[in-house]
């Protein structure tokens, strides 16, 4: 007999926890976990084990990394040779990484016998999950807002099932987008807006210096994955624009490297590298990949974050992070971006679909009106340091397992 419930926190992605190596859930998992309080509930957190893990120092009792075993591999090469569609009903997932990591968290995850377990962001374990676990309450943690297009009318219903006890999405679009197209509501719902490291939320403005800023030139930055979703060959051509008609000098930093992303395109980045070699190197400056840690230097020296997006975000941790910074951004209005983005007090939305023309339009007008928005920098600092923060976070999480919980407790009573 238990003396508290039993919490599992499961990330179904090919990266580690504690984030070792990019990837934005394992951020948000780890930031929200160290403060999760252990006086009502004991909480683990599984991830798949990476040997850069071994030299990091953090809580090896609450965060668990697993080994895929020898069972788990053989069974997913087994299933490479069966039917698609078949493997595809039975486990969910095909990808013979994918499926071996999810039948090694099922296998611990039946070894703990937890009372709650919280799935981040894959449908096909919170699947195998579920069906391994009858008994334990099943969360889906959704980091993007994709749902209503990633799955398929049987593969949401699905989901439904799966997700037993409900959904957490990070923004206010992504299950209200699901609801609509498919026309099924989960048993309860959640929104749970991310935070931002603890370190850059509670540093002083005044911590970090500025990796080599140029006082003269108006610094726009990006940081994140280097793939054309996020728009990054449209601000390009928007730079080139910018560069020549701003009545100001004007640069773009660009941090991140398509090397250290899961599924990386390093052709477009090489693209993008020879556009920005035509306009000049000290025009767009790529900075490569850049630690959390020292990610606030890069803030230090900026002028103002841009994101012409594609993608359905589910909360941009560059976005936030600038914020948090008291740097106003230009980024476009889709998924979650409204959630982050107070437009005109923090930046400026732009349309879905801007192109390069209309982006150097914006951006120009940012540099025009630069006093105004150096004069707004405190207030948008302060608000996003307090929306933003993770203790907030695991105080929403507790309260959805309070939730779930209790009302186990009431239905118990009841019958």
């Amino acid at each position: 007999m238990r003396a508290k419930p039993l919490v599992a926190i499961v990330c179904g992605l090919m990266n580690p926890i504690p984030p070792v190596k990019a990837g934005g859930p394992q951020l948000v998992i780890w930031n929200t976990c160290k403060h999760l309080s252990d006086e009502e509930f004991d909480w683990k957190v599984l991830s798949l084990w990476d040997e850069a893990v071994d030299a990091f120092d953090f809580d090896r009792d609450r965060f668990l990394q697993l080994r895929v075993g020898n069972r788990e591999a053989k069974i997913s090469q087994l299933a490479q040779k069966l039917p698609y569609r078949l493997v595809k009903r039975w486990f969910g997932v095909v990808r013979p990484d994918h499926l071996a990591l999810n039948l090694a968290m099922v296998r611990e995850l039946k070894r703990m016998k937890p009372d709650v377990v919280i799935v981040h962001e894959s449908y096909s374990l919170c699947f195998m999950v579920a069906r391994a676990l009858p008994k334990a309450k099943v969360v889906f943690y959704h980091h993007i807002c994709r749902m209503h297009l990633d799955l398929k009318q049987k593969q949401w219903e699905r989901l439904l099932k799966s997700a037993r006890n409900g959904i957490i999405a990070i923004n206010s679009t992504a299950i209200p987008l699901a609801i609509e197209k498919f026309g099924s509501s989960p048993k309860n719902e959640w929104v749970i807006i991310n935070g931002v490291d603890d370190k850059l939320i509670h540093s002083s403005v005044e911590e970090f210096e500025p990796a080599q800023k140029d006082s003269n030139a108006f610094t726009f930055i990006n940081v994140g994955r280097i793939t054309p979703i996020k728009g990054l060959d449209i601000l390009i051509e928007a730079m080139e624009t910018v560069a020549r008609f701003s009545s100001q000098k004007a640069r773009l930093i660009i941090v991140g490297s398509a090397a250290v992303d899961e599924g990386g395109d390093l052709a477009f980045e090489a693209q993008l590298k020879e556009r920005a070699g035509k306009i000049g190197n000290d025009v767009v400056q790529f900075a490569g990949f850049v630690p959390n840690d020292l990610l606030v230097k890069y803030y230090r020296q900026a002028d103002c974050g841009v994101l012409p997006t594609r993608l359905m975000e589910g909360n941009s941790l560059f976005l936030m992070e600038c914020l948090a910074m008291g740097v106003p951004v230009i980024a476009t209005k889709i998924g979650g971006v409204p959630d982050v983005v107070r437009d005109g007090l923090d930046g400026i939305l732009i349309k879905e679909g801007v192109n390069a023309e209309e982006l150097a339009e914006v951006m120009i007008g940012m540099i025009s009106e630069k006093e105004l928005w150096g004069s707004r920098k405190t207030k948008i600092l302060y608000n996003a340091r307090e929306v933003f923060d993770y203790r907030r976070v695991a105080s929403q999480i507790e309260g959805v397992v309070e939730e779930l919980l209790i009302s186990e407790t009431r239905t118990g009573v009841d019958s």
